[in-house]
């Protein structure tokens, strides 16, 4: 037994031996073959650019096939060597399981079953493949993490989280949330698509909602239902953001790869939460565009490099519609950057087929906004914004204020890297030279107004922060190549001389200077730190201030020779210093913009209408408890205000015409009279307030609110005798003297107050709650009646040190009135005025008293004239109890593709009052039917269509050799495009603006 087991190992062990020398052979015989394989592989490359160099023999092709085939067959021979090894590996396990055959079958079953598991684990099931993906996305993840903090505090810092603020303010919450509603209001059959009632009497909907269409987070917003549209605005927003990281992290990624992760990270977050998202976040549909312009930017390269046009084109047209007003002025820039970048930077015979192929993107993508845009285009044309191109190109705007220039210092840690690149990069690289005319291309219009001005049709509010996400990418692209390519080194200075210290110092000052000039001189300072309308500026302070004391670090360092201050660390130190700073600050900014109650306001007021089962019209008393623009949706209730970038300029004079406030996009129910009140139609007050007024009963009241109906409105339609006319003019004086007259009321409806004005003081520097810049009025009625101002009153607050009301003045004109208080026979207002913002002119300030018992008197007659009226989902319906020849006054703006009908039969309306209808009628019993069908629906198809089939011949056109042919006469035609586009805006832009600075 013992002499078997030793044998049995011994042979064993010789058996081994042979394997181990069998596996060294078969290592030397795998190092020869591959040495071999390597050799061969190395002839065949060498001869292959042989080859390509000189035409070979075919003697010589026949060798090259013999070495090929010779190399084949080595690797055939090494694959057997391979499969030997494997056998061998097999022969020894199955020999070392010889060896352990004395084991238990119960050792057999578990070393199975352990097998078994290990199999199971080696399968990847899905909590693995999600845990490897992520592993894999590890920066995207960290960067996800981050603006999901950030935006948290943001929340949690406003109370929009857990509180009742949400983070919708200005445009997003007075155009984007209102219209929102509009699609509940159409899928509840209250209105339709094109048309709705709850704004402005009558509103043309469908263009001002088609730009909403294109931006697919706004998608996100539906999921929460009617209920939750605030909130899941919200979420929309926070999509954005993180879209926004995401694409700079692919695109850096991509374009600028040597970079550390946590730089990458830490610029994508500088640039999802940069100055552009700060200054436009009173408009969200615009956080898309930091997205977009890198896309296009990566598809544009994309077609320098294959000359494909598709996805370039896909994404430009996306990028028009996302906003026209954005898309298309932007896309005339872009036009020229294009141009000059395929210009300086790629080979001469490569010019000609890329601007021929930039032609055809540009005219395809052009043609096919233009389809989709149709409805915006004709609403545009009659917009409120569309003044004189002339009279607004050369109206003086401040060319030298440092609001404008907000936007570029509260990057201030990206801007220093930009102009350290400049500086230190290769001058003679093309790149380079494009980025430069990259920085004065986009810069330009930000110094000179009047260039922004011409890209944008003359329009120029806050066009330059809405375009900054250009000027942003002009200054992270070259603020990640100085990082890139390391060329932030320490700097050593050899000389002391007093002349460089001079310089240095003031050099080091000069931007401390500026600072505070520009804080003694700005106007608004004061403004905007208690009261952040354009937090932009308050963050330029801050983030200059920090930015000049870089400048003196770095000047005391280089011209004091500290070579050990100035080391290489500590310059990087510093930028992440200036770069944190600024990054907190516009944090801070963008947390401190939604601060508002506007939502918890609308739910009350909701409510509070809802309980009350009220039907007409309402307007708000006070411009403090919704918005300056009074413009959103209360439950079914029609708001007569309305605020859109497309109002059009006859909707503004209709309102003028009856004493209301507007503007180029507004038209407010904060101002009028009584009796203006009384012709629209307006039955319902809220107020924050309790108001003890003759004409106001109170029906219900909130926590908060005071619902008042006024006893004294009409409908908003009347049937006056057939020979009356209004005047055709927005003087509302003359309307009233013509109704007075009319009704045949004598005594004088408004007389000059006359207040008494103390504390005068100079209104200089403003400041929203300053009391250096108060003025105390005091004025005693002489009868009942109500005092007015001519003034648009942007907050009303409560002096609780002197009990007495604060009326803060943001526009002054005799166009319209704004209510101050009701008063009675003998009592006594004293009240405070102040300056909003320092373009109110004082002098111009007029207080008008209303004599309350004619006022009265015209109002009552308007009621017994009134006819009745009904809001339809598509129009309304008069019904006409009058006797003989009347005409009907309407006054609901009459629309292009308003239809009317009178007993069923096709009826001709008359318009006054810059676009108020009347109807010339005969009869007892009457019913006038409105209804609004889109009237440019067939031309808008056969446009569309026109324009989609222009766009592909073009598109397929230039696949043929015969568009080839055109490419010399394409190529000189943009070339003298793009002159006459840069001579017109960049240079006579410039030479206006200088014009108007003097």
């Amino acid at each position: 037994m013992y002499n078997n087991i030793m044998e049995n190992n011994l042979n064993n062990q010789n058996e081994e031996k042979n394997i181990s020398t069998n596996e060294e052979n078969v290592s030397v015989d795998n190092s020869q073959n591959e040495l071999q394989i390597e050799n061969n592989i190395e002839n065949k490359n060498t001869e292959n650019m042989v080859s390509e160099a000189v035409n070979i023999s075919s003697d010589e092709k026949d060798s090259l096939n013999e070495n090929i085939e010779s190399e084949n067959k080595n690797e055939e021979d090494l694959e057997n060597v391979n499969n030997e090894d494997v056998s061998n590996n097999e022969i020894k396990e199955e020999k070392t399981d010889t060896s352990n055959s004395n084991e238990t079958n119960i050792s057999e079953i578990e070393e199975d079953d352990e097998d078994f598991i290990e199999d199971l684990d080696a399968k990847p099931n899905f909590v693995e493949k999600i845990r490897t993906f992520l592993k894999s996305r590890k920066d995207y993840c960290i960067t996800f993490s981050i603006v999901l903090a950030l935006f948290f505090v943001h929340l949690v810092f406003n109370g929009a989280f857990f509180g009742k603020n949400v983070v919708l303010v200005s445009d997003s919450y007075e155009q984007v949330y209102a219209f929102f509603e509009h699609f509940y209001n159409v899928f509840s059959g209250k209105a339709t698509l094109f048309y709705s009632n709850f704004y402005g009497k009558g509103f043309e909907m469908f263009s001002t909602l088609q730009y909403m269409f294109s931006n697919p987070f706004y998608l996100i917003v539906f999921l929460g239902g009617r209920r939750f549209i605030a909130q899941m605005f919200t979420v929309a927003m926070f999509a954005m953001l993180v879209f926004s990281a995401f694409t700079f992290m692919w695109f850096t990624k991509k374009y600028i790869k040597n970079i550390e992760t946590k730089t990458r990270i830490f610029f994508a977050i500088l640039y999802t939460f940069s100055a552009f998202i700060n200054f436009n976040y009173s408009f969200i549909t615009w956080f898309i565009y930091p997205s977009l312009i890198l896309i296009l930017i990566d598809r544009f390269i994309n077609f320098t490099k294959t000359g494909k046009v598709g996805s370039f084109i896909a994404v430009f047209v996306w990028y028009i519609v996302s906003c026209y007003s954005v898309g298309i002025s932007t896309a005339i820039m872009l036009f020229i950057i294009f141009t000059v970048y395929i210009l300086m930077t790629q080979e001469k015979d490569k010019k000609k087929s890329q601007l021929t192929g930039l032609f055809v993107v540009f005219g395809v993508s052009a043609l096919v906004s233009m389809a989709l845009l149709f409805p915006s285009i004709i609403d545009v044309l009659n917009t409120g914004r569309g003044n004189s191109f002339i009279a607004n190109l050369f109206s003086k705007e401040r060319e030298l204020s440092l609001h404008k220039y907000g936007f570029v210092f509260a990057d201030a840690g990206v801007l220093i890297l930009s102009v350290i690149y400049f500086i230190k990069c290769d001058k003679k690289d093309k790149l380079n030279r494009f980025l430069l005319a990259l920085v004065c291309l986009v810069f330009a219009p930000v110094v000179f107004n009047s260039i922004m001005k011409i890209f944008c049709l003359s329009k120029y509010q806050g066009f330059p922060a809405r375009f900054y996400f250009l000027n942003e990418v002009a200054l992270f692209i070259p603020a990640l190549m100085l990082v890139e390519k390391k060329l932030i080194k320490p700097i050593e200075c050899k000389t002391e001389s007093m002349s460089k210290l001079i310089f240095g110092l003031i050099l080091s000052f000069l931007g401390l200077t500026l600072l505070i000039l520009e804080f003694v001189n700005y106007e608004s300072i004061g403004q905007i730190v208690k009261t952040p309308t354009y937090p932009g500026t308050s963050i330029t302070v801050i983030n200059f201030f920090f930015l000049a004391m870089f400048v003196v670090l770095i000047g005391f360092a280089i011209f004091f020779n500290y070579r050990k201050i100035l080391s290489a660390y500590l310059v990087k130190v510093s930028f992440v210093i200036v770069m944190v700073i600024s990054l907190s600050l516009n944090i801070l900014t963008f947390t401190g913009y939604a601060r508002n109650t506007l939502y918890a306001n609308k739910k009350e007021i909701t409510k509070l209408i809802k309980d009350s089962n009220i039907n007409g019209n309402f307007k708000v008393f006070n411009s403090e408890i919704c918005s300056n623009h009074s413009n959103w949706s209360v439950g079914d209730v029609k708001k007569v205000s309305a605020f859109s970038s497309l109002v059009s300029s006859d909707m503004i004079d209709n309102y003028f015409s009856l004493g209301y406030n507007a503007s180029i996009a507004v038209a407010t129910d904060f101002t009028g009279t009584i009796i203006s009140d009384s012709l629209m139609g307006i039955k319902y007050y809220v107020t924050d307030h309790e108001e003890v007024r003759p004409y106001l009963s109170l029906i219900e009241k909130s926590e908060n609110y005071y619902l008042y109906e006024n006893i004294l409105a009409g409908t908003g339609a009347y049937a006056f005798d057939k020979d009356f006319r209004f005047e055709d003019t927005i003087d509302f004086y003359k309307h009233f003297e013509k109704l007075q007259n009319y009704f045949e009321i004598t005594g004088d409806l408004f007389s000059e107050a006359n207040v008494t004005i103390t504390d005068d003081v100079e209104y200089e520097d403003v400041t929203r709650v300053g009391e250096d810049t108060k003025q105390k009025v005091t004025f005693t009625a002489e009868k009942d009646g109500i005092l007015y101002i001519n003034a648009y009153l942007a907050f009303d607050e409560y002096d609780e040190k002197e009990e007495i009301k604060n009326h803060a003045i943001s526009n002054v004109s005799d166009k319209y009135l704004q209510d101050l208080k009701y008063l009675k026979d003998g009592e006594t207002y004293t009240f405070y005025i102040q300056k909003y913002i320092d373009k109110v002119d004082i002098s111009e300030l007029k207080f008008k008293f209303m004599d309350y018992s004619i006022a009265e008197q015209i109002c009552n007659k308007l009621k017994e004239i009134s006819q009745q009226f009904t809001y339809n989902k598509d129009g309304y319906t008069i019904e006409l109890t009058a006797e003989g020849e009347k005409n009907i006054f309407v006054f609901n703006p009459k629309l292009d593709g308003m239809k009317y009908n009178i007993d069923g039969k096709v009826a001709q309306s008359r318009t006054l009052l810059h676009n108020m209808v009347y109807f010339e009628t005969v009869g007892t019993e009457i019913k006038i039917t409105a209804e609004y069908k889109y009237p440019y629906l067939m031309t808008w198809i056969t446009f569309a269509v026109i324009c989609i089939v222009l766009a592909v011949i073009l598109y397929v056109l230039h696949h043929f050799k015969l568009f080839r042919k055109l490419e010399s006469v394409i190529y000189y035609s943009m070339l003298g495009v793009v002159a006459v586009l840069v001579l017109f805006a960049y240079g006579f832009g410039t030479i206006v603006s200088i014009i108007n600075f003097f």
